[in-house]
């Protein structure tokens, strides 16, 4: 008998609807459950330093007059290489701190050359944009 009493407790207690109050408050008027916990101005301090704010699905091009910081970049290469060397900037990739900028020279260089030239634009690449990490590739 016991144990039939002790299970129909266990039972009735594991079935109640009792909620985790501390996590969970409703809006103003009731209608919704929010689990949320930060306010609002919380949330608009940590993401008004991000750049790429859309409203677009990440799998479609993005249609908002706010260009992207990638091409802000590839411009900002293209102007550096043009203003300080000879050489046409070809593919450009940023991942992180990292970038991966081919330099077409339009001649044939040698080995002792090429390594030559990829310190120099490397030099002139860190100048203008600190904050990267450069990987020049040069091509004829």
């Amino acid at each position: 008998m016991k144990k039939i009493l002790l299970l129909s407790i266990l039972c009735l207690a594991a079935c109640s609807n009792q909620s985790n109050q501390a996590n969970e408050r409703q809006n103003e008027d009731g209608s919704k459950l929010m689990t949320y916990t930060k306010s609002e101005k919380e949330v608009k301090r940590e993401t008004e330093n991000y750049l790429e704010s859309t409203d677009q699905n990440p799998n479609f091009p993005n249609t908002t007059p706010i260009r992207s910081e990638s091409t802000n970049n590839n411009k900002k290469f293209q102007e550096i290489i043009h203003a300080k060397t000879p050489y046409e900037v070809g593919n450009v990739v940023v991942n992180g701190r990292d970038a991966w900028i081919t330099v077409h020279t339009g001649q044939e260089m040698t080995k002792s050359q090429q390594k030559k030239t990829t310190e120099e634009v490397t030099g002139i690449l860190s100048e203008g944009l600190p904050r990267l990490h450069f990987h020049v590739n040069v091509k004829p």
